[in-house]
């Protein structure tokens, strides 16, 4: 069962400096306890709404709201509320060795805690909670720079799960990972949401997006939603998977024969 909005999107129009518009009145919400995909093909602005979730770019007009509030660029000049906003948010980029800030698995999770100033029992208790959630105690001591791809995405999801964020936000989760990592991945997820957390999973990875998302929400690449609504309804669409660039049809010949394929991103 979801709750009341967490993010609040109300005709918002976004440009990237002296560029033309990315985005023209975007409106959509997005409530507390869902799951939502984010679809679209690469460069139809998944990740700019992301950004945007997270503080990190700024609406030039119309309205966006996190947690019930009008969020702008000014709010973040105030360093107490920066803090705690991102505290409330978990991303998790796509290439998470960008997240590394430190030498250690231990003090790389312990970093976003200390930066609370919580108490260093509390950070302990916490490190080692997720650290168990997570089942990778046994890297604790090895060195992010040296670990896996899968092992890393496990340590920067790790940092995230650290501060108990309520909206976790996730930017092609699964890109680069071995089948067995994706699907410890997608069971995590699953737990998580069921728990209580808000999911946001930009993909154009459909299968992905059936197996964690009930809802989903297709941009077109041209930036503007087609579509917000089940994502069963949506993966049954194949003439709008079409136009959003998510899925083609190739044609091959076999035994004097011709078939018909579909092509779908992973």
């Amino acid at each position: 069962m979801t709750g009341s909005p967490v993010f609040d999107f109300n005709n918002m129009s976004f440009a990237y400096s002296r560029q033309a518009a990315l985005f023209n009145n975007i409106s959509f919400q997005i409530h507390s306890g869902e799951s939502v995909a984010l679809l679209g093909a690469n460069g139809s602005g998944k990740s700019t709404l992301l950004k945007i979730m997270c503080g990190l770019c700024h609406p030039q007009s119309g309205s966006f709201q996190a947690f019930g509030r009008k969020i702008t660029g000014a709010d973040f000049e105030d360093d107490s509320f920066s803090k705690h906003y991102h505290a409330r948010i978990g991303f998790l980029f796509q290439n998470t060795q960008v997240q590394v800030l430190t030498t250690r698995v231990w003090d790389e999770i312990a970093y976003g805690p200390l930066q609370l100033s919580l108490p260093r029992s509390e950070v302990q208790r916490r490190v080692e909670d997720v650290l168990a959630f997570l089942d990778i105690g046994h890297l604790r001591e090895r060195s992010p720079y040296r670990l896996s791809g899968g092992e890393q995405k496990k340590v920067a999801l790790a940092s995230v799960l650290v501060l108990n964020p309520q909206v976790l936000i996730f930017d092609e989760p699964t890109n680069g990972l071995d089948p067995r990592t994706q699907s410890w991945l997608v069971s995590v997820l699953l737990k998580l949401n069921e728990q209580g957390r808000t999911l946001i999973i930009a993909t154009h990875n459909l299968e992905l997006a059936h197996t964690l998302c009930p809802r989903s929400l297709l941009l077109s690449e041209q930036h503007q939603i087609i579509f917000d609504g089940p994502t069963d309804h949506i993966l049954n669409d194949h003439e709008m998977l079409r136009e959003a660039n998510l899925i083609a049809d190739f044609y091959h010949t076999h035994h004097n024969q011709m078939h018909t394929h579909r092509y779908t991103h992973q």
